[in-house]
């Protein structure tokens, strides 16, 4: 089974982005000189911490029926999640503190969401990436290496939050854009870029959904 997800990106941002082929090869690049080289290709520190939220809105197609939805994203982990399904309007969000998930259609009744399901949103909420001020979120980052990624090379990075939980982040070699994640819970995510506007381009996700999970197939993105 096949979804496919198709993003359109309204960012209200300006922001420079250097793409160009590092003058080493990754290979021989330290940790710090990788993430050093992925917050530049993004757009670098100071620009981002001028920016307060992003908005991105889209369609997807889901179960053969097809609906909206719009992210927002904003500064200390804040993360709304509102999509179109099956005729209701569904709200899942993240303060900082609490995960949850609504139904426009039943005001005033939210459920809170725990475990698996408010991990991979809290993941989710990082702002704008896991290696933007590691430090400070107590992160815990280990270079891997070159890895294959779907066919393709990339750099691997493993991500170690403070409750322990691990996942793997994957580097493009050449321009440092985040390109994909491995979780331990039953998704993975890998990003296609969809929207390119003049000063910068803007990755959406493509998640694969592992058998035996919740949401179960695949859903790849349709640019």
């Amino acid at each position: 089974m096949w979804d496919r997800i198709g993003a359109g990106l309204v960012v209200a941002i300006a922001m420079g982005s250097s793409m160009a082929a590092p003058a080493t090869s990754a290979a021989e690049l330290t940790l710090e000189q990788v993430i050093a080289k992925h917050v530049e290709a993004r757009g670098g520190a100071d620009r981002w911490k001028a920016i307060e939220s992003l908005a991105i809105r889209g369609s997807m197609t889901q179960l053969s029926l097809a609906g909206s939805f719009t992210l927002w994203l904003g500064r200390h982990d804040k993360y709304v999640l509102e999509s179109k399904q099956h005729g209701q309007t569904i709200t899942v969000g993240y303060d900082g503190v609490t995960a949850w998930r609504g139904n426009r259609g039943d005001p005033g009744v939210a459920r809170r969401l725990g475990g698996v399901e408010r991990g991979m949103i809290v993941r989710d909420a990082d702002f704008p990436t896991p290696f933007f001020a590691s430090d400070e979120r107590g992160y815990l980052l280990k270079l891997l290496g070159q890895r294959d990624l779907d066919g393709k090379p990339a750099i691997a990075i493993e991500v170690k939050r403070p409750d322990g939980y691990a996942e793997t982040w994957y580097l493009d070699p050449v321009t440092f854009v985040d390109i994909g994640r491995d979780s331990r819970d039953p998704t993975s995510v890998r990003w296609s870029r969809c929207a390119r506007s003049t000063t910068t381009s803007a990755p959406w996700r493509a998640c694969r959904c592992r058998s035996g999970s919740r949401a179960s197939g695949t859903c790849r993105s349709a640019c």
